[in-house]
Order: C-alpha cells, then structure tokens, then sequence
C-alpha cells in the first residue's frame, strides 16, 4: 500500500500551520497509504461505516478470512458466512449491491480519469455508499490530495479541538474556512487530526 507522491510536499505546506506541525512531529513514521483494489476500499468502507476503527478492523479480519476480497467472490457467499463475520443484515446487503455493481459496471472503470465529483456521483448510486464511503474511496483508494470528509464526525470533532478551541460547536462553514489554508493538500490535514483522536 503505497504513500501518495505528492505526500512530502503536503508536509511541507502544512507545517506552516502552527496547529499540524507539532501533529506531524508527532507521527512521523504514520503517513496514510492507500488500498490498490477500489472493489477491496469500497468493501472496507461499508463495514466500517458508523463503528469504531477497532471494531471495523477485527470485523474486516473476519471477512478476509472467509471470502477472497472480489465482486464474484462475494456474490458466491451465503448470507450466514457474511453474518458471522459480524456484518449487520443491511452492510450485507450493501456487500452484494457493491459487488454486482462491479460486476456490471465498474470493474473496468479508468477510475484515476474521472474527477471527484464524477466519482461520488456514481458511487452514491450504489446502496450503502453514501458521500463519506465516497470521500473515503477518493482518500484511501485514488490518493487524492485535497479531499476533506466534513461528515466524518471524527474529523470534526479534532477540528474543533484542535484548531477552534474557542466556539463551542463550529458550523460547516466554521470548519471550512478553517480548511482553507490547508489547500490544496487537505487530505493530509485530514489525516494527522485523525491521528489526533489515537491514544496513547
């Protein structure tokens, strides 16, 4: 899983901030890298959708285990084999959706040819993607550079606790003129204020 290229460039950029840089200091050997296979991160996107990153990852372990991560694979799959990873009924349901998509659609897609609007337009078309396994696909899979999840909550809780202090519950437009001086490298940004939460 490689680390984007444009990532030392990012690092340079962000350390202008005085809230990032003494975060980038702080985890200089954890850059973010990404999964090669878009079935594999959009897979790993639905089961982690509203739980902990703990609990996705032992769940994900799960699955891995059961079922090679591919479209036809996991259409081959019973319901229960799914089930007893700890997948809920409709991320199960999600799981199948997503795999006859690529089956059908997307297996061949030249996704790195597409913008990300085009992108979240037709993976929101995909039962259980909505715009935050999107933005998700675009960070973790397509390595791009100025992406900034604002419907993670994650995010904006180290947002407001990093970088805004001050108001007790920050708007979205609070945090996205916060953003702005992170440009064109938000992705980063977002990145070390989820390191933030870690602890330890």
């Amino acid at each position: 899983m490689p680390t984007p290229d444009w990532w030392p460039q990012a690092l340079i950029h962000l350390n202008q901030d005085p809230v990032l840089s003494p975060l980038i200091a702080r985890y200089p050997s954890m850059p973010i890298q990404t999964h090669s296979r878009p079935f594999t991160a959009l897979a790993r996107a639905i089961i982690g959708q509203q739980i902990s990153t703990k609990a996705a990852t032992s769940i994900w372990t799960k699955f891995t285990a059961v079922t090679p991560i591919h479209p036809q694979a996991v259409l081959n799959l019973p319901i229960d084999k799914i089930r007893s990873c700890g997948i809920s009924s409709k991320k199960t349901d999600y799981l199948y959706d997503l795999a006859k998509h690529f089956t059908e659609e997307l297996e061949q897609l030249e996704w790195s040819s597409h913008t990300d609007e085009d992108i979240t337009l037709r993976l929101t078309r995909i039962h259980g993607i909505g715009h935050w396994s999107a933005q998700m696909f675009l960070i973790f899979h397509l390595s791009r550079a100025d992406i900034l999840p604002l419907d993670d909550l994650g995010l904006r809780r180290a947002m407001q606790q990093c970088c805004m202090k001050e108001i007790i519950k920050p708007t979205r437009t609070n945090l996205l003129e916060r953003a702005n001086i992170w440009r064109p490298y938000r992705t980063a940004a977002t990145w070390y204020l989820w390191r933030s939460l870690d602890k330890g």
